[in-house]
C-alpha cells in the first residue's frame, strides 16, 4: 500500500511539473519558439525596447537568402510586413532599408503596434547571366512560403502579410502579389505547399512591367523604342541579355524568350481578387526618358498600372508625377493592411 501511495504521489507531482512547464510555455510563446535566436543591436534607435532585432537568418539554398526581421513582444501570431530592397536587380542589399526615413517610421510605427516587419536579399543578377530576372522573383515567392511553413518559429501570422519594397523590390512585389496563388498542394516539399497570397502591396518608383518590349506602350508618347533603350548606355545590351537569360538581344522575339516575358509581365495577373495596391511614383520629372534613372522610375509607370487596375476592377492608391501625394500615407496602408 506505501509502496502504491508514493506512486501515485509522484505520477501525481510529475503530471502536475508537465501541467505547469506547458502553461508557461503558452504564456510566453514568442519568447519559447525564439529561445535559440541570438539577438543583434538594431540598427537604429527603436521606439518599443521589447522588440528584438535578428540578423541574417536563412531562407533558402544560394548565399544571397538571407533576411533581417524585427519582432514585437507578442503572446498571439502578428501579421509581417515585409520590404524588397531595389538596385535594379544587380546591386542593392536588405540593410537599405535603415537608411530610408520612411522605411524607419514603418518599423517603429508597425511594431509599436504588434506587427513584425522583414527586410530580405535575394540573389542578383551576373553579368552574363543564363536564368534572368526570374531567380530573383522567385526568390521573394521563396521567402514567403518560407516564413509560412516557419510561422510558428517566428511567431507570425500566416494570414496577414504585406509586401512592400522600392524600384526593383517594388516590381517583384507587383509580379508576386497579383498572381494567383502560386502554392502546389500535391507537391512532395512541404515549402511549395504554402500559399504565396498577401494582404496589401504598397512600393515605391517601380516599373510597369519587366516585359520590356511592353515599354514602348508605357512610353508611346516618346516614340521609345528597345533599339532607343539599348542606345541609352554601351552596358545596357549585355544587361537585357542578363535580364532574359538571353545570348544576344536579337533572340528578343525568339519564341521562349516571348513566353520568358510573359512570366514577368505581372499587370496582365491583375484582377479583381488582388489586394490592394499602393503606389508611388513621384520622383521623377514628366520628361523623356533618355537616361536609365528617369526610365526605370517614370511616372508612366505608375499611370500605366493605374489604367490596367481600374481595368480589372483592382482597389489602388497611385500618385504619380512630382508634387502628387497617395490618398493614404506609406506607413498607414501597410499597417491597415496588415492586420485586415
Amino acid at each position: 500500500m506505501r509502496t502504491y501511495k508514493k506512486n501515485l504521489i509522484l505520477s501525481l507531482c510529475l503530471i502536475l511539473t508537465l501541467t505547469l512547464t506547458y502553461s508557461c510555455k503558452k504564456d510566453d510563446k514568442n519568447d519559447t519558439n525564439q529561445a535559440n535566436f541570438q539577438t543583434s543591436t538594431p540598427p537604429f534607435t527603436l521606439t518599443d525596447k521589447d522588440v528584438k532585432f535578428y540578423k541574417d537568418h536563412s531562407y533558402g539554398k544560394h548565399s544571397k537568402n538571407k533576411f533581417d526581421f524585427f519582432i514585437p513582444k507578442s503572446n498571439q501570431p502578428t501579421p509581417l510586413i515585409v520590404y524588397i530592397h531595389g538596385g535594379g536587380f544587380t546591386s542593392g542589399q536588405k540593410e537599405n532599408a535603415y537608411n530610408i526615413p520612411t522605411i524607419k517610421e514603418a518599423i517603429n510605427q508597425s511594431t509599436s503596434e504588434g506587427i513584425a516587419f522583414a527586410s530580405i536579399n535575394y540573389e542578383l543578377l551576373k553579368e552574363v547571366d543564363d536564368r534572368g530576372v526570374i531567380k530573383c522573383l522567385e526568390d521573394v515567392k521563396e521567402f514567403i512560403q518560407y516564413i509560412r511553413l516557419n510561422h510558428d518559429k517566428y511567431n507570425i501570422s500566416k494570414a496577414h502579410i504585406v509586401l512592400s519594397g522600392n524600384s526593383a523590390g517594388a516590381g517583384s512585389s507587383l509580379w508576386l502579389g497579383l498572381q494567383d496563388d502560386l502554392a502546389k498542394p500535391e507537391s512532395s516539399l512541404a515549402q511549395e505547399t504554402q500559399s504565396t497570397r498577401v494582404k496589401g502591396i504598397a512600393v515605391f518608383e517601380t516599373q510597369s512591367t519587366y516585359d520590356l518590349k511592353k515599354w514602348e506602350d508605357v512610353f508611346s508618347e516618346y516614340n521609345f523604342s528597345i533599339d532607343v533603350l539599348v542606345q541609352l548606355s554601351p552596358a545596357i545590351a549585355q544587361r537585357l541579355n542578363s535580364f532574359y537569360g538571353m545570348a544576344d538581344v536579337n533572340q528578343l522575339e525568339n519564341q521562349d524568350i516571348i513566353d520568358y516575358r510573359k512570366r514577368v509581365d505581372f499587370p496582365k495577373f491583375a484582377s479583381s481578387d488582388d489586394p490592394e495596391v499602393w503606389v508611388n511614383n513621384t520622383q521623377q520629372q514628366l520628361v523623356p526618358p533618355l537616361n536609365l534613372g528617369i526610365l526605370f522610375h517614370h511616372a508612366n509607370h505608375a499611370t500605366y498600372l493605374e489604367n490596367i487596375f481600374q481595368q480589372n476592377n483592382v482597389v489602388h492608391d497611385i500618385a504619380a508625377g512630382p508634387g502628387n501625394t497617395n490618398k493614404e500615407s506609406f506607413v498607414n496602408f501597410v499597417i491597415r493592411t496588415a492586420k485586415k
